[in-house]
């Protein structure tokens, strides 16, 4: 079994652990991957390794974390590990097709206005539900596992299955609304930028086009012991 570690530490004590269990360290085609840090280097590590079993290490857990284990805990994990005593937890993802790119979001996937002195113009088609003429920052498209991030803060409520879109300071304040199946949204007036989680990559979206946001068939997946 092959690992890797995610982390902005500049003394990487994860790595010498792993090689002292008689693991691989492997950068290119890990099995596991550790991500010690918070929220964002969670999704940076599965942006880089998507569906890639991940273990989340933290000194001081964050309340809202679905589950994080300590440094002491290391020598637990490697044992769960090689006598494969261990269980899988799966995250949906959220994911947008525009110009024939796509980005995939464990959090979220949201479309902002680029200028912040200049609100977006829009209108949205969520499961074939036209609501028209809409003014502000822009959308959220949350998953669950984003649910008590950015979604939160513009007032969505944690939720546990499928995608919920949150407005984003619209003029006229609206309710969050379930995706079914799809949402698209399409630019009237003024530019956007398409963007999912914390990726600095960001699709721009000009008046006339039109960006389709739906649940991803990947999955983020997590080890838990």
């Amino acid at each position: 079994m092959k690992f890797f570690v995610c982390s902005r530490l500049k003394k990487d004590f994860i790595s010498k652990e792993i090689k002292s269990h008689g693991f691989k360290i492997d950068r290119q085609k890990p099995d596991f991957v550790f991500v010690y840090g918070g929220d964002g280097t969670i999704l940076e590590a599965e942006r880089k390794y998507p569906g890639v079993l991940k273990i989340p290490i933290r000194t001081h857990p964050s309340k809202h974390a679905e589950k994080f284990y300590t440094p002491k805990q290391l020598k637990k994990i490697f044992k769960s590990i090689k006598t494969g005593k261990y269980k899988i937890k799966k995250f949906e993802k959220v994911e947008c097709s525009f110009k024939g790119r796509k980005l995939t979001g464990l959090n979220e996937i949201q479309v902002h206005n680029a200028k912040p002195y200049r609100p977006l113009r829009f209108s949205l088609n969520v499961d074939g539900k036209i609501i028209p003429d809409l003014i502000g920052d822009g959308v959220i498209i949350s998953t669950p596992y984003g649910s008590t991030a950015y979604y939160s803060v513009i007032g969505g409520k944690p939720f546990s299955k499928g995608l919920m879109l949150g407005f984003n300071n619209v003029i006229e304040r609206k309710k969050p609304v379930r995706i079914k199946k799809y949402a698209k949204l399409r630019v009237i007036r003024e530019t956007g930028w398409i963007i999912s989680d914390n990726n600095p990559k960001m699709l721009k979206i000009k008046p006339n086009e039109q960006v389709l946001i739906k649940k991803s068939k990947d999955t983020a997946r997590f080890v838990m012991i």
